[in-house]
């Protein structure tokens, strides 16, 4: 984990496209982990104060990163390590692509065009996050 107590800069900067979800909500995700569309509820808009932090993650299989939660407690871990480290008295708010970008259903080749288009601009701006992040969290492999 790399951390850095300096909460994200220019929030205004941030497409709407860009979902985050508060670390304490993915400590509660059931197994195998929903896809973006189906945790929406769970998606928060960071604030002035609040800290990033991006999980990036190894996909074993296609359709998801994690099928069988072999990094969900890994991860889990690693993202207390951090909210420990980064406390600022912000929330913590976290971008991994399963969780915030839109996914395909198992048995479709593709997402509709109005989700691709959301995929094309989250993509375009990950650079940034990951660069602007308080905290990065990188898994390589479930082993």
């Amino acid at each position: 984990v790399i951390c850095c107590a300096m909460p994200i800069g220019s929030l205004s900067n941030i497409p709407p496209e860009v979902k985050f979800i508060p670390w304490t909500a993915i400590l509660k995700l059931p197994v195998p982990w929903p896809r973006c569309q189906d945790i929406s509820h769970l998606h928060e808009k960071p604030v002035p104060g609040d800290n990033i932090a991006v999980i990036s993650q190894a996909w074993a299989f296609q359709l998801h990163p994690d099928p069988e939660g072999r990094t969900v407690e890994t991860i889990c871990a690693l993202l207390k390590k951090a909210a420990m480290i980064l406390r600022t008295g912000g929330r913590m708010l976290v971008f991994c692509d399963y969780l915030c970008i839109p996914q395909a259903h198992a048995g479709h080749a593709s997402l509709p065009a109005f989700e691709q288009q959301i995929v094309l601009k989250v993509m375009e701006y990950m650079p940034h996050l990951a660069f602007d992040a308080d905290a990065v969290i990188h898994i390589c492999n479930a082993e």
